[in-house]
């Protein structure tokens, strides 16, 4: 909260994670910079409208408000990944959930909030109660290369464009476009389809660069997924065994 919220950046991130088959949820961290409650809800509605079906949980690693809902998230067999800019407290909420310093901090820059990668490289670490975090260092932005992420991102915008009169409708200047009306009406953000194009513009540019067929990119990220997890169920009933 010390460098805003970027809603934006959120469903970018969202985009990012659903596209490698992974589940996201939105942490709104350093919650504690708010003193007013109505500041809170105000950032937590805010946020829910950018992420979407992601669980969004305000966190304040100084205070332990929101950690709880956290280790929740984190049940056994789960490892999660902290994502996002330098400064942001990955490693800091790290260091609470662990409940030891086992990762270095580092206080943001005063001047524009923002952080240094005090994190220099990637590491797992077990949460006590079960499940894992990895955390590693600052992402400045990340580039998206198959749309189909940046579908289930935007999974409310799907499912208003379900009314719309052409199946192939791109909400520019086609009639009867269902999502153009909900713009007009008021009941969908024009800030969130306008990142909805941008996103899938910088999809396909990407993947026309790289030679990459829409859907391999995700394909092959859930692929990956999929055997690590039967990787991990075998070395946990190999444990058991033991």
């Amino acid at each position: 909260m010390d460098a805003g919220l970027h809603p934006r950046a959120i469903e970018r991130t969202i985009a990012a994670v659903r596209a490698s088959g992974a589940a996201p949820a939105v942490l709104v961290t350093k919650i504690d910079l708010l003193d007013l409650a109505e500041d809170r809800d105000a950032v937590l509605e805010e946020a829910r409208g950018a992420a979407g079906s992601a669980p969004v949980v305000r966190v304040s690693a100084g205070t332990g408000e929101g950690l709880d809902e956290l280790r929740r998230l984190l049940a056994p067999g789960r490892t999660a990944v902290c994502v996002g800019p330098s400064g942001a407290g990955k490693s800091t909420l790290v260091n609470a959930l662990l409940g030891a310093e086992v990762q270095e901090t580092e206080e943001v820059r005063w001047w524009d909030a923002r952080g240094r990668h005090r994190t220099s490289g990637r590491q797992l670490f077990l949460v006590p109660g079960g499940g894992a975090v990895i955390d590693g260092p600052g992402v400045r932005e990340l580039k998206l290369f198959d749309p189909e992420g940046i579908e289930a991102a935007y999974a409310d915008v799907a499912a208003i464009a379900a009314g719309c009169r052409f199946r192939d409708c791109r909400h520019e200047d086609e009639p009867g476009c269902a999502v153009r009306a909900a713009v007009k009406e008021g009941t969908l953000d024009p800030e969130r389809l306008a990142g909805l194009r941008k996103l899938e513009d910088e999809a396909r540019a990407a993947a026309a660069r790289l030679g990459i067929p829409a859907g391999q990119a995700a394909s092959r990220a859930k692929a990956l997924a999929r055997a690590l997890r039967r990787l991990s169920k075998a070395e946990d009933t190999a444990h058991d065994e033991e």
